[in-house]
C-alpha cells in the first residue's frame, strides 16, 4: 500500500458523513495497515473505529474493531490479551445473534488458546464451531473450522487426525474455489508430511501450494511457501538449497515490509548456519530476528530467539552465556504462561547441565520439561526430552535407565512416524552399547541407523553413523575396517559441504592412522582438521588436535621426531584443556608429556607433571563418587516425586468421590423437591378446577367462600423461581450442566436451558408446565426450539442426548 492509497483512504474516512460510514472507513484502514504489518497504525484506526462504534451502538463495527486489535496483539505474541479482545467481540456478536461472526470468533479463540498450549480449551471452542454446521454445509467458514481442527491435532502430534481434517477442509475449499484457503491447507498438509519425514510427499504439497499461489500472486503467502520448501531441504541436509529458499523468502518479506516474515526467515537462515556449525554467522541472523521481535513487541517470538541464541553459544562452548539466554527465555515464557516455550527453555538448560556433567541439575530441568510436555500432550517433545534423559543416565553409566528412556522415546517416535528422530535415537543406542563394550550389538544398532537415514535421504545422519561404525572398529582394533567407514563418512560430509563435521572424522581418521603406525598420514590429517577447527573457533577440538600432533612429534618411530615441538604442542594442548576443565583429555596428554620428559631424561619436569597427573586422577575419582552420590540423590528425588504424585492422585480421587457423593445427594434432594412441587401444583390445579366448577352453582355467602378458596389456591400454586432455597439448590446441582449446554449451544434462551435441565430429569410436558407455570402448548413450543437449535433430526432422542456424559 503506497502513500497515495493511504492518503485516499484517510481522506475517505474524514469525508464520511455518518458515524457508521466513518467507523466502517476506519475499520477498512485498520485492516489495510494490518495486511502491511504496520501494527501501530492498525491499532490507531481500529481504536478510532471502536470509539465511534461504542458511542453510536454500531455493533458490527465494534465487533470488527475488537477482532482487528486482537490480530495485532496476537501477532506480537500477547495471546492472553488477544483472548480478552476476542471474548469482548464474542459478547457483541452473541448480543446481535451474528452466527457467522460467532463461528469466526470460536476459531480465533481456539487459535489463541492453542498458541498458549491450552489445547483442551481450544478443542472446546472448535467443537462449538463445528456444531454450528452440518456435514452438508459447504461454505468458507465451515472449511476454516475443519482446517483449524486439523491444525489443533497437528500441534498435539495426532498426525492421522490432522491429515483427515485437512483432507475434508481441502475438499470443501476446492468445491468452493477458495484458492486462499486451499493454499493454507495444502501447506499445513505438507508440514505434517515433514513431521512424518516423508519429504518427497511434503515437497509435492508445497510445490502445489506455490502453483496455486501464482494466480493470486500473494507475495506474503509465496514467501511462507518458499520458507517451507527451505525447511524440507534443511531436514534432508541440503543446506545450500535450504538457505537459497530462505533467502528468497527473506527478500520478498523485506520488499513487502512483513516484519514477522523477515524475523522468521532470519531465524531459519540462522538455523541453517547452526546445522553447518557456523555459529558466529547463525548468531548474526538470530540477533537480527530478536531485534525485529523486540521492536514490534512480539514477546513470545523474542523468547524463542533467545533460546536459539543460547543454543549457538552452547555449541561455541560459552556455556555461561548460553545459560543466561536460556534463563531470559524461561523468564519471558513463564511470565506469559506459554508452557511449551517454558519447557523448551528448561530442556535446553538441561542439555547445558548435561554437557557440564552436572547431572543432578540436568535431571531436574529435563524432568520439569518432560512433565510440562506430558501435561500438554506434545508427544514429539516428550520423545526428544526422554532421549536427553537417556543421555543423562548414560553420562553416569546408568545404562539400564539410559536404555529405558531411549526405548520409550523410540516407541513414541515410531508411533508418531518421526522417522529421522527414531533413526537418530537408534544410533545413540548403538553408541551406548559401544560404551558398554558390546561391540556386535553396537554395530547392529549403528548399521540399522545408517539404513534408516539412507531410506530418508538424510545424508548427514548417514555420514554420522557410518563414522561411528568406524570408531567402533577402531576401539576393537580393526583398523582397516575403521578406515573404510570413516573415509565414507568424510566423503559424504565433503559432498554435502559440511566442513566442520568432515573435520571431526578426519581427526578420527588421524587417530586410527596414528594407532596403526602410519604417522605421516596421521600428521597430515590432524593438520587438516586443525585448520578447520581454528576457522570455527572450536577450542576443545583444537586442544585435542594439538595434543595428538605433539604426541606424533614425541614418537621416536616418527621420521620427523622433534621433542622440542612435541613439548610445545603438548603444553599448548594442556593449557587450553585446563581452561576448559576437560579432565579426561587432560589426563591423556599429561601422561604423554610425562613420557616425553622421561625419554628426554628431564626427571624434574616429568615428576612435576606426574604429580599433576596424580591430582587429576584423584579429582576424576572424586567426580565419579559425586556422580554416584548425585545418582542416588536423584533416584531418591524421583521416588519422592513419584510418591508425591501418588499421594496427590489418591487425595484428588478421594475429593472427587466426596464431591460426586455430595452432588448426587443434592441432586436427589432437588429432584425430590421438584417432584413434590410438581405433585403439589398438579393437585392444587385439580382442586382449583373443581372449586371453579362448584362455584357456578353457589350463591350468596357460598360464592364468597368459593372466591376466598380460589384466591388461597392461587397463592399456593408457586412456580420454581419463587422457591428461593430450591432455586439455589437447583443452581448448585444443574449449574454445570446448564453452563455446558449454554456454551455448546449458544442460541438456547434462558427458559430453554431450564426446560432442557427438567427434560434431563425425565419430567413430562405436563409436569414442566405445572412447575414453571407455563401452558403445555408453550412448553411444547420450547421443546421444538431446543431440538432445532441443537440440530436434532426427528429420529434423534432428546433425552439420550441430554444425558450423555460430558
Amino acid at each position: 500500500m503506497n502513500d497515495v492509497e493511504i492518503e485516499a483512504l484517510i481522506a475517505n474516512a474524514k469525508a464520511a458523513k455518518t458515524p457508521e460510514c466513518k467507523a466502517e472507513a476506519f475499520n477498512t484502514l485498520a485492516r489495510k495497515f494490518y495486511a502491511e504489518s504496520m501494527f501501530k497504525e492498525t491499532t490507531l484506526y481500529a481504536k478510532k473505529a471502536l470509539t465511534l462504534a461504542r458511542k453510536y451502538h454500531l455493533d458490527h463495527e465494534e465487533c470488527q474493531a475488537l477482532i482487528t486489535c486482537g490480530y495485532v496483539v496476537e501477532e506480537c505474541g500477547d495471546y492472553r490479551r488477544a483472548i480478552e479482545l476476542y471474548t469482548e467481540s464474542f459478547a457483541v456478536a452473541e448480543r446481535t445473534n451474528n452466527s457467522e461472526k460467532i463461528a469466526e470468533l470460536y476459531c480465533l479463540l481456539a487459535d489463541a488458546h492453542r498458541a498458549v498450549a491450552e489445547y483442551a480449551i481450544a478443542a472446546e471452542y472448535l467443537a462449538k464451531a463445528r456444531l454450528m454446521f452440518t456435514d452438508d454445509d459447504v461454505n468458507a467458514r465451515h472449511a476454516v473450522v475443519l482446517h483449524n481442527t486439523g491444525l489443533l491435532h497437528h500441534v498435539r502430534g495426532d498426525l492421522s487426525n490432522a491429515l483427515e481434517y485437512y483432507r475434508m477442509a481441502l475438499a470443501m475449499q476446492e468445491s468452493l474455489g477458495n484458492t486462499k484457503g486451499m493454499i493454507s491447507t495444502v501447506c499445513n498438509t505438507g508440514s505434517v508430511y515433514v513431521t512424518l519425514s516423508e519429504y518427497p510427499t511434503a515437497l509435492a504439497y508445497f510445490k502445489r501450494a506455490l502453483e496455486l499461489n501464482e494466480d493470486g500472486d500473494n507475495k506474503r503467502k509465496k514467501a511462507a511457501i518458499l520458507g517451507n520448501i527451505g525447511l524440507i531441504y534443511q531436514h534432508t541436509s541440503e543446506f545450500e538449497k535450504a538457505r537459497e529458499y530462505f533467502e528468497q523468502a527473506l527478500v520478498i518479506n523485506e520488499l513487502i515490509g512483513n516484519k514477522i516474515g523477515v524475523s522468521a526467515n532470519c531465524s531459519n537462515i540462522g538455523n541453517v548456519y547452526g546445522r553447518t556449525y557456523n555459529f558466529q554467522e547463525a548468531l548474526t541472523y538470530y540477533n537480527r530476528a530478536l531485534k525485529i521481535n523486540e521492536d514490534i513487541g512480539n514477546i513470545s517470538d523474542s523468547a524463542l530467539q533467545l533460546s536459539n541464541i543460547g543454543v549457538a553459544y552452547k555449541y561455541l562452548n560459552n556455556h555461561t552465556l548460553a545459560m543466561e539466554y536460556f534463563q531470559k527465555s524461561l523468564a519471558i515464557s513463564t511470565t506469559l504462561n506459554i508452557k511449551s516455550l517454558r519447557a523448551l527453555a528448561l530442556s535446553n538448560m538441561g542439555t547445558i547441565h548435561l554437557v557440564a556433567s552436572d547431572f543432578n541439575s540436568a535431571l531436574e530441568c529435563l524432568q520439569d520439561a518432560l512433565h510440562t510436555f506430558e501435561e500438554l500432550g506434545i508427544k514429539a517433545d516428550i520423545a526428544t526430552t526422554m532421549t536427553s534423559l537417556g543421555s543423562v543416565y548414560r553420562g553416569v553409566a546408568d545404562y539400564e535407565n539410559a536404555l529405558l528412556n531411549y526405548s520409550k522415546a523410540l516407541e513414541l517416535m515410531e508411533e508418531l512416524g518421526l522417522k529421522s528422530e527414531a533413526a537418530m535415537t537408534i544410533g545413540n543406542i548403538g553408541i551406548m552399547f559401544r560404551s558398554l563394550g558390546d561391540f556386535p550389538t553396537a554395530i547392529q544398532f549403528l548399521t540399522k541407523s545408517v539404513a534408516l537415514h539412507e531410506e530418508l535421504g538424510f545424508t548427514s545422519g548417514v555420514a554420522m553413523f557410518l563414522g561411528n561404525i568406524g570408531i567402533t572398529y577402531r576401539v576393537m582394533g580393526d583398523y582397516p575396517r575403521a578406515i573404510e567407514y570413516i573415509e565414507k563418512a568424510i566423503g559424504i560430509y565433503r559432498e554435502s559441504n559440511s566442513p566442520y563435521q568432515a573435520a571431526q572424522f578426519i581427526a578420527n581418521l588421524g587417530e586410527v592412522h596414528n594407532l596403526s603406525g602410519n604417522y605421516d598420514m596421521a600428521f597430515e590429517e590432524f593438520t587438516q582438521a586443525l585448520d578447520v577447527f581454528k576457522q570455527y573457533n572450536r577450542h576443545e577440538d583444537i586442544a585435542g588436535i594439538l595434543g595428538w600432533i605433539g604426541s606424533i612429534y614425541g614418537n621416536t618411530d616418527y621420521k620427523g621426531y622433534n621433542p622440542s615441538l612435541a613439548e610445545e604442542y603438548l603444553l599448548q594442548s594442556i593449557s587450553t584443556l585446563e581452561e576448559l576443565s576437560s579432565k579426561r583429555a587432560l589426563c591423556d596428554f599429561c601422561q604423554k608429556l610425562v613420557t616425553l620428559y622421561e625419554s628426554m631424561e628431564r626427571w624434574n619436569d616429568a615428576y612435576g607433571y606426574y604429580k599433576k597427573l596424580h591430582q587429576l586422577y584423584i579429582e576424576i575419582q572424586n567426580d565419579e563418587v559425586k556422580k554416584q552420590a548425585d545418582r542416588f540423590g536423584w533416584e531418591r528425588k524421583l521416588l519422592e516425586m513419584k510418591k508425591e504424585k501418588e499421594i496427590e492422585h489418591i487425595q484428588a480421587e478421594a475429593e472427587k468421590q466426596a464431591l460426586v457423593q455430595e452432588l448426587t445427594q443434592k441432586q436427589k434432594e432437588v429432584e425430590n423437591s421438584i417432584r413434590e412441587l410438581v405433585n403439589k401444583n398438579s393437585f392444587l390445579h385439580e382442586v382449583r378446577k373443581e372449586v371453579k366448577r362448584i362455584s357456578k352453582h353457589t350463591i350468596g355467602e357460598g360464592n364468597d367462600v368459593a372466591e376466598h378458596l380460589l384466591d388461597r389456591l392461587e397463592r399456593n400454586i408457586v412456580p420454581l423461581e419463587s422457591k428461593r432455597e430450591l432455586e439455589k439448590q437447583w443452581t448448585e446441582v444443574h449449574g454445570a450442566f446448564i453452563e455446558h449446554l449454554k456454551t455448546t449451544y449458544p442460541l438456547l434462551s434462558a427458559m430453554e436451558l431450564k426446560i432442557a435441565a427438567l427434560l434431563k430429569m425425565k419430567l413430562s410436558t405436563s409436569n414442566i408446565s405445572a412447575i414453571l407455570f407455563l401452558s403445555k402448548r408453550t412448553v411444547e413450543f420450547h421443546r421444538l426450539n431446543i431440538r432445532k437449535k441443537m440440530g436434532l433430526s426427528p429420529t434423534d432422542n432428546l433425552h439420550v442426548l441430554l444425558n450423555m456424559p460430558r
